[in-house]
């Protein structure tokens, strides 16, 4: 659940399509940019879930910056890492592998959890062998765990068959121990994949939580000195879009003009109806002013308004129409 209130004040409005003019304002989700008779102030009319309603004004000459952010800039990949071996297994030797997951559901990187990976090597051992035995005794340590924080896989050479591309065999998937008859001692196996597993979403009560691991090969002893046995290098993950990061912040900033204590005194709330569609990308628009009073009142009260939409022609339409009312350029979005 979220904790505390916001430190700049914000409005967040969720556009489905820019209008013209708020005559033609129909469904909701509808926005028009407006200026006033004097031309000083431009303001939002906003075609709400209950009713009409405006943002606050903003002085043009007050006006700081407007921003647009692109759907694509907030998308974020999916931690993954390889692990291949250096040299053949030498027996007798106990090969470590450890993953370092940091700040996961914590405060800080001053939490660290630590999994283990580990393998005896014997006589005989090929490298295949090895990942195998080292991908296997990794996901039972990961399958102990409440909740799934990491895939394991190995990769497969298929290369020499009909040309084929190497594919992947999963070990470990969404904390389930896959079926480990489907590890056959006639196949080649190249390295091993370690991949985050994307976490439990709930508006407004589970935030998106990042699982930032590390994996780090120990040491054995090799022609009498110690050596690191492998080389771990990082992959590109699975992308995710930000619909579930704009769905909480929806649901949070609905408190800035709703219910301020959002949902916390239930059954005696006001109702939140989201507009956010958390399985699309989101473009944003920031609108950052500052509002001045009359006579001695001349503190700067900054704040902001965020327009977020998943049409980006929707909301360049916007950005066009705030550009022409007060020449301030926000950029593009598409």
């Amino acid at each position: 659940m979220f904790i505390g209130s916001d430190n700049q004040f914000r409005n967040l409005y969720v556009m489905k399509a820019y209008k013209d003019s708020e005559s033609t304002l129909a469904a909701v989700g509808d926005l028009t940019l407006k200026v006033d008779t004097a031309k000083s102030n431009v303001y939002l009319v906003y075609k709400d879930t209950e009713d009409t309603i405006t943002s606050d004004f903003i002085s043009i000459k007050n006006l700081l910056y407007a921003k647009s952010t692109k759907a694509a800039d907030m998308a974020r990949t999916l931690n993954s890492q390889s692990v291949t071996i250096n040299e053949n297994p030498v027996s007798g030797q106990d090969y470590v592998l450890n993953v370092e997951v940091r700040n996961f559901v914590a405060l800080g990187d001053d939490s660290t959890h630590i999994k283990f990976g580990a393998v005896h090597a014997v006589k005989g051992m090929t490298k295949s062998d090895f990942y195998k035995a080292m991908a296997v005794n990794l996901a039972k340590n990961l399958s102990r765990e409440p909740s799934p924080i990491l895939n394991v896989l190995l990769t497969k050479n298929d290369s020499a068959a009909s040309g084929k591309k190497d594919s992947e065999v999963a070990v470990l998937l969404n904390g389930k121990m896959q079926n480990l008859a489907n590890l056959t001692a006639t196949e080649t196996y190249t390295n091993i994949i370690i991949d985050e597993v994307e976490q439990p979403w709930r508006r407004g009560v589970a935030q998106v939580e990042p699982v930032n691991f590390n994996t780090t090969c120990g040491t054995i002893l090799m022609d009498g000195d110690d050596v690191i046995w492998g080389t771990v290098e990082k992959k590109t993950g699975e992308e995710i879009q930000n619909g579930k990061q704009i769905a909480d912040m929806e649901w949070f900033y609905h408190g800035t003009r709703g219910d301020i204590y959002r949902e916390a005194t239930y059954p005696d709330n006001f109702d939140f109806k989201p507009l956010v569609d958390e399985t699309k990308a989101y473009s944003t628009l920031d609108i950052h002013f500052a509002y001045v009073g009359p006579g001695v009142e001349v503190a700067k009260s900054e704040r902001t308004i965020t327009v977020v939409c998943a049409t980006a022609a929707e909301l360049t339409k916007l950005i066009t129409a705030l550009k022409t009312a007060t020449g301030v350029d926000a950029g593009a979005v598409s």
